[in-house]
């Protein structure tokens, strides 16, 4: 699969959750595929990141209750 430039740089430089963010924005893709594609890109290429860059359940958890958080106050709240 060939990824966009910024993306690619963001994996090589260590920042994993702004590469998913890219991907999901351009791609139009959800969390646990964006998570899949990188973690695949940094399997192929041998890259080496620290386990505190890649979230792990707990921080995927606090990610998917953020996001629904801003989804109910962006959107909830002016709906009534």
């Amino acid at each position: 699969m060939k990824l966009e430039e910024d993306v690619v740089d963001a994996i090589e430089s260590g920042q994993m959750i702004q590469a998913m963010k890219l991907l999901r924005e351009y791609k139009n893709i959800n969390l646990k595929e964006a998570r899949l594609i990188v973690n695949t890109y940094v399997r192929e290429k041998n890259i080496q990141s620290s386990p505190a860059e890649l979230p792990g359940r707990a921080g995927l958890i606090g990610l998917l209750l953020l996001l629904a958080i801003t989804g109910y106050l962006a959107f909830g709240l002016g709906a009534g």
